[in-house]
């Protein structure tokens, strides 16, 4: 991916305020929650919509955050409930909201990209997948797709290869949403790097491939 001179990721914001010349950010919608009392829970805070680039120059959908993360509860009736939206906030306190997996994989953890992004960073980012019988080596890149075979246009989660012993992937680097990036084993499975495995159909219909940089010898 494109950097600038300081070694940051280039961005370039969809829209500027031209009163101030800044970047317009605007509301983003991490999740929505239905509790069991009815009301809802909506974890967001503000970000600005922009492009970063692949080394073909290929615009990738990014996000910038702007803001800590808060939470909003709104009862069965569409009402924001102050004191809930207050306690909901503070239980946040803290989370990284920086980037997501996808912009921890490929973005330097500086910016969110969407699962539907990921295709083309693949494409025009100079990656291949490793072919039979390649061991994966730290850095390269560990994508997980749902469905019976692998497909790029399937992919949930994006890991870092952190360390190979004899052969195999001991464990990655890994950031799911707005938790902060920690090493696990590779999975998928629960308490690995892609805890699908909600439950076991997710799990035996997760596919894991390693892809690289690397030049095939």
């Amino acid at each position: 991916m494109k950097t600038n001179a300081d070694g940051t990721m280039t961005f370039d914001p969809d829209k500027i305020d031209k009163k101030t010349g800044k970047a317009k950010d605007s509301e983003y919608i991490y999740v929505r929650i239905q509790n069991a009392d009815g009301s809802i829970s909506t974890t967001k805070w503000r970000a600005i919509k922009g492009s970063v680039y692949t080394n073909n120059g290929t615009k990738i959908t990014a996000y910038k955050t702007t803001t800590a993360v808060s939470v909003e509860v709104t009862n069965a009736d569409g009402l924001v409930m102050g004191r809930q939206s207050r306690d909901a906030t503070a239980k946040r306190s803290g989370a990284d909201n920086s980037s997501d997996c996808h912009g921890n994989t490929f973005g330097q953890g500086e910016v969110w990209i969407e699962n539907n992004q990921v295709k083309k960073i693949i494409e025009n980012d100079g990656y291949r997948p490793l072919v039979d019988g390649e061991i994966p080596q730290k850095d390269d890149v560990g994508l997980y797709a749902q469905g019976t075979t692998f497909s790029l246009g399937n992919v949930q989660h994006s890991v870092l290869v952190n360390t190979v012993s004899n052969g195999e992937v001991v464990d990655v680097i890994s950031k799911g949403g707005i938790s902060r990036k920690s090493i696990r084993t590779p999975g998928p499975g629960p308490g690995t790097a892609w805890d699908s495995a909600y439950n076991d159909w997710d799990k035996r219909n997760t596919r894991l491939k390693y892809y690289t940089k690397r030049v095939q010898q």
